[in-house]
């Protein structure tokens, strides 16, 4: 299993920085949770949890799956049958409070004692290591891809700390930030080439790119 560690030493590697003399420890590890934060808005897992509902009612106030960012569809089941994703805005909202999730039944159909929640939701990727993560959920498949956001990420902060350092050369900032650059865009390009070959009928609620995310 991969680790926070194994991914820092590669993104020193790739920065020809395995001593640390340049781009300190606690950088990478900033620089690497910036790129798992892109990483989370356009590939994050996908993951269903079930929840039996103890009393009915409009307002239902849930424990908050771990992780989760945000809800991509929902469903009201009574007994075994499934039930039709309901529409959101429409028939349900949602807000996050503290540790909780809280649900509002708006439309028609509101919910009973024993009916069951069927909830699929977007939920962040960890390495374990960082940020206290006991185990990591990042595919294999994503791994190059987080060094080379991670390496881009340092190379920008690294340049941000330089140019307000008295002394420094002009020119070194600016090589820093056209590598930041050619790495970011590059990252971009990939996260957006991995959503292409995932499977089909990607589930609603996830945004393609910069442009996407806007609307």
């Amino acid at each position: 299993m991969t680790t926070f560690a194994d991914i820092q030493s590669r993104i020193a590697r790739v920065l020809e920085d395995p001593a640390g003399t340049r781009f300190s420890a606690g950088l990478i590890e900033e620089a690497v949770r910036l790129a798992l934060a892109t990483l989370d808005q356009r590939l994050p897992r996908v993951l269903t949890t079930e929840v039996v509902l103890g009393q009915g009612g409009r307002d239902q106030p849930l424990t908050a799956p771990v992780n989760c960012l945000y809800l991509i569809s929902l469903n009201l089941m009574r007994g075994t049958q499934p039930g039709r994703e309901m529409e959101p805005e429409v028939e349900f909202s949602y807000q996050f409070e503290d540790e909780g999730l809280l649900l509002h039944f708006s439309g028609r159909r509101v919910p009973k004692g024993g009916d069951r929640l069927r909830l699929t939701y977007a939920a962040s990727h960890k390495l374990q290591g960082l940020d206290g993560a006991e185990t990591t959920t990042l595919p294999a498949a994503y791994e190059s891809a987080l060094v080379n956001g991670g390496a881009g990420h340092a190379c920008l902060l690294h340049a941000t700390r330089l140019a307000e350092t008295y002394g420094t050369r002009p020119n070194e900032v600016s090589r820093l930030l056209e590598i930041s650059r050619l790495r970011l865009e590059d990252y971009a390009l990939t996260l957006s080439n991995l959503k292409m070959i995932q499977a089909f009928g990607f589930p609603p609620g996830f945004s393609l790119d910069d442009q996407d995310a806007c609307r």
